[in-house]
This record gives C-alpha cells, sequence and structure tokens, in this order.
C-alpha cells in the first residue's frame, strides 16, 4: 500500500516519509491477514460440514420414506424395525 502513494510524494504531495510504511504496521497487517485467512478457512469447513449433514438427512428421509411403505416381515427380513426405523436409517447414511 506504500507504493501506492509515491507518485504523490515525488510531487511533493505529500512528506517522503508517508510514503513508507513501518516494520510495526507491516507485521500487525500480517498478523491481521493470517487471522482472516483462519477465520475463513473454519467458516468453510463449518460450511462444507452443514452441508454434508444436509444431504446425509435428505437422503435418509428419501430412505425411510420408501422402507415405511414396506410391510413389518419385510422389514425384519432385512433387518430393520418399525420402531426404530428412523434412527437405524440414518445411522446407516451417516457411516457411509
Amino acid at each position: 500500500m506504500g507504493a501506492m502513494f509515491t507518485h504523490l510524494v515525488g510531487a511533493g504531495l505529500l512528506p517522503a516519509r508517508a510514503a513508507r510504511l513501518s516494520n510495526d504496521v507491516l507485521t500487525d497487517r500480517a498478523r491481521r491477514a493470517t487471522r482472516r485467512r483462519a477465520w475463513l478457512h473454519r467458516l468453510g469447513e463449518r460450511l462444507r460440514h452443514l452441508t454434508t449433514a444436509m444431504q446425509d438427512r435428505r437422503d435418509a428421509w428419501r430412505l425411510y420414506r420408501e422402507l415405511s411403505l414396506y410391510d413389518d416381515h419385510l422389514l425384519s427380513d432385512i433387518g430393520f424395525t418399525r420402531g426404530g426405523l428412523w434412527r437405524q436409517v440414518y445411522e446407516a447414511v451417516r457411516r457411509r
């Protein structure tokens, strides 16, 4: 950003020291940029986690609706119970 004002210094519109940024300012900017990148990374990770959770839930509902149409004997043959159908389906979808 210091290079932005060099043409004004050369024209005599700014004092020469205004064009240079101190090392303290640069390190503070670097720290803020690092924190900003870390914050954006955490935000991206949370969004990916949320997206995956939403997809899993949608897939589980789709499978649950299909399995809920079957009778109890068929469900027991494939290893599901009517009472715990949602939990069993949701856990199966989350594990894949």
